[in-house]
């Protein structure tokens, strides 16, 4: 899966959608991975730190900015893996 990138919208399926993706060994960060988005994460603060320790990234827009939980979500994500 070099060079792909998955783009997931995972709305409360964030945990399931992890645990899937380490178990095909895509949680993994090795020039041979896949890039992992996260359009508009709305997972738990913990799945946040998971998929974010995995080098996963993040697509941020407007509307999740408007919720408190999403503006701190935000705060959490590195800048060079917010999109």
């Amino acid at each position: 899966l070099t060079g792909r990138v998955i783009s997931i919208h995972a709305v409360r399926s964030a945990e399931a959608v992890l645990d899937v993706l380490e178990s095909h060994g895509l949680l993994i960060p090795n020039p041979d991975s896949p890039v992992i988005i996260f359009h508009w994460f709305s997972g738990t603060s913990d799945e946040l730190v998971r998929a974010r320790d995995a080098g996963c990234y993040y697509s941020v827009n407007e509307r999740m900015l408007a919720s408190k939980r999403g503006r701190e979500y935000a705060r959490q994500i590195p800048l060079d893996r917010l999109l």
